[in-house]
């Protein structure tokens, strides 16, 4: 009986950059010789791509959503393989295309997604690199400013008093320390954290009976 053999390999076209450098991954698709290639609707900048691996490098939520779109079309190949094979049907590269073009009328990637909603609603996100839309800070003051009036609540709301109640009353009153408060802050200095959430005389109260506790179970 004659073996089949269908594989599938993930590349970047780098002949066809963007203005952003990034390039289109495609796929190619082989049984029996015979290939075809189709784009992932996904692009990357090459820099971040391992051609061995075939999977983006980077550990930001872009590069996982293309890694997990290669994956999710590899296992779709694998899947109507099977499928065909469990029919007793002829494996060739028209029967594993036409099943997966069908699939693909009615299916659209969380990737592919993001990239329409953002250059068609948030060109700028595109011009940034970010994944999803980052608010200006007067765009979230206008927001907060609308909660404050559904929920009357009568102190102004800004995104600075956002961020120091979350350091204060959120994190540090909870026990999370001022290092790890502060990396959450994206601060350069513990300095600039103690300064910013205000250490409260609560925070001292419990930093002080962090020592009591140690010298009381010493004893």
């Amino acid at each position: 009986m004659e073996t089949t053999r269908c594989t599938v390999w993930v590349y970047l076209r780098k002949s066809r950059p963007s203005k952003d450098g990034k390039a289109p991954l495609l796929m190619r698709l082989s049984v029996n010789g015979k290939r075809w290639d189709s784009a992932l609707k996904a692009r990357i900048n090459p820099n971040d791509w391992d051609p061995i691996k075939e999977k983006a490098t980077g550990d930001d939520s872009y590069s996982n959503l293309v890694n997990e779109t290669i994956e999710s079309a590899k296992f779709r190949i694998h899947k109507i393989k099977l499928g065909i094979e469990d029919e007793g049907k002829l494996l060739t590269l028209d029967a594993v295309k036409n099943k997966f073009l069908d699939k693909d009328k009615n299916q659209c990637t969380i990737l592919a997604l993001f990239q329409k909603h953002n250059v068609e609603d948030y060109p700028r996100t595109a011009n940034v690199n970010t994944l999803l839309p980052v608010p200006s800070n007067q765009k979230m003051n206008t927001y907060l400013k609308e909660i404050g009036d559904i929920t009357k609540i009568n102190k102004v709301l800004t995104t600075h008093t956002a961020r120091r109640t979350f350091a204060t009353t959120i994190m540090l009153q909870n026990g999370v320390s001022m290092e790890a408060v502060s990396k959450m802050l994206g601060h350069i200095s513990l300095f600039m954290t103690r300064k910013y959430a205000k250490v409260d005389e609560y925070y001292i109260a419990q930093e002080t009976e962090k020592v009591r506790i140690l010298f009381k179970n010493d004893n």
